[in-house]
């Protein structure tokens, strides 16, 4: 007799994790992983200010651990608040500043690519640089995002992953972490 409940029943089992992913620190609100020489953050919730201090120590591992150069990737699963993301902005590019060369690129993910999705991803843009020579972008799917930060770290002569590579990292980081509905 199956004693599992539908819910447990129907989720799927997870592929084996792509032997580039790290988790580094996870929690009910966040996960930052390393994905080669990418420091994600992936945000089950609207990020605060007191979460994104508590994932500094996270990033700094994947920045020690790659000193040719690194690019951010961030994923608000759940939208954010105006307010707070001004703060947390702040406190971002304070970090990337204090960092220096070693971030070449950071891409952020606000899910949608209709006309709400790019409404929501407005105002996150008309946001002062994080630092000179970062370059930074916004998406509505992460698979572009991957793209991207690919792109411009080779185009910046740091290392690059394979675009497909870290996307299928980024898929299993999403899919098998557990977001907000856990």
């Amino acid at each position: 007799m199956d004693c599992a409940s539908p819910r447990e029943a129907a989720r799927p089992t997870p592929p084996e994790k792509p032997a580039f992913v790290r988790v580094l620190q996870q929690s009910h609100e966040f996960c930052c992983a390393e994905l080669q020489n990418i420091a994600a953050l992936v945000w089950n919730h609207p990020p605060t200010l007191h979460a994104f201090e508590q994932t500094g120590a996270a990033m700094r591992t994947v920045i020690d651990a790659h000193p040719d150069g690194v690019g951010l990737l961030m994923v608000l699963r759940s939208g954010y608040n105006t307010e707070e993301a001004a703060l947390v902005r702040q406190a971002n590019a304070r970090r990337i500043r204090e960092l220096g060369d070693a971030v070449a690129a950071m891409a952020t993910v606000v899910g949608g690519n209709d006309v709400f999705g790019r409404l929501n991803r407005l105002p996150l843009r008309l946001r002062l640089p994080l630092a000179r020579g970062v370059k930074e972008r916004y998406f509505g799917r992460p698979g572009d995002a991957c793209a991207w930060l690919a792109e411009v770290l080779s185009e910046t002569g740091k290392p690059a992953p394979c675009s497909e590579e870290l996307v299928s990292s980024l898929d299993w980081l999403l899919d098998f972490y557990p977001g907000p509905q856990a």
